[in-house]
C-alpha cells in the first residue's frame, strides 16, 4: 500500500465569535497586599542596621507571629544568621531580641569570621526557634554579596551551623557553645 505524499486539501469550517454582555461585577485584588498589615504598607521589613540584609525562610508561631530568618552583615562587616520576629500585624515583636544594639525585634548570631547565614528556621513545640544554616570557619569573605547557600563556599570549608533561640530572641546556651553547634559537612 503506497502512501500519498500529499493529502487532500481539507476543508475548513468558519466559526464566528459570539460577544456576550456579562452582568456588572465587583472583582477585588487576588494576592494583593495586605493594607492593614505593617502600617499599612502590606509588607514588613527588618533593618538589622547593616549594608545588606536577606532572607531565607518564614515560619508562623502557634500564636500567629512570624519569625524570619537569613543572613546579615550587621555589626562587625561579616555575615551572620539574621533573626527576626514579627507580630501578626507586621509590627516587630518588642518582646523579642534587642540584645547587641540592633534593637528591638531582631537578633544576629555570628558563629565565624566568614560566611554564616541561616537557611531553615522550625518553631519547636517548646516555643524555642531552630535555625539551621552554614558556616565558613576558615573564610574572611566580607564582601557585599549576600551568600548563595551553599554554592560559592567551597565544599571542604562549608560547615553545618545550628542555633537555637529561646522564645524572647536569647540564646539557648542548653545546646551546644552558647545556643551554637558546628558539623562537618561530609560528602557534600
Amino acid at each position: 500500500m503506497k502512501r500519498a505524499l500529499f493529502s487532500k486539501p481539507r476543508t475548513l469550517s468558519r466559526r464566528s465569535l459570539k460577544i456576550e454582555a456579562l452582568e456588572r461585577r465587583e472583582v477585588f485584588s487576588v494576592g494583593g497586599l495586605d493594607p492593614s498589615f505593617a502600617y499599612g504598607f502590606g509588607t514588613a521589613n527588618a533593618d538589622f542596621g547593616g549594608t545588606n540584609e536577606a532572607s531565607y525562610d518564614s515560619a508562623f508561631q502557634s500564636d500567629g507571629k512570624i519569625v524570619m530568618a537569613g543572613t546579615t552583615q550587621a555589626g562587625g562587616g561579616d555575615w551572620n544568621f539574621g533573626v527576626a520576629r514579627f507580630n501578626s500585624n507586621g509590627t516587630l515583636d518588642a518582646s523579642f531580641g534587642g540584645m547587641g544594639g540592633l534593637g528591638v525585634g531582631r537578633v544576629a548570631t555570628d558563629f565565624s569570621s566568614g560566611r554564616d547565614g541561616g537557611e531553615k528556621i522550625l518553631i519547636q513545640p517548646d516555643g524555642k526557634i531552630l535555625v539551621i544554616g552554614t558556616t565558613d570557619p576558615f573564610g574572611d569573605e566580607t564582601d557585599d554579596a549576600p551568600p548563595e547557600w551553599p554554592a560559592d563556599i567551597p565544599s571542604q570549608e562549608r560547615r553545618w551551623a545550628i542555633a537555637r533561640y529561646n522564645s524572647d530572641g536569647t540564646m539557648d546556651n542548653t545546646i551546644g557553645n552558647q545556643g551554637k553547634v558546628v558539623l562537618n559537612r561530609t560528602g557534600v
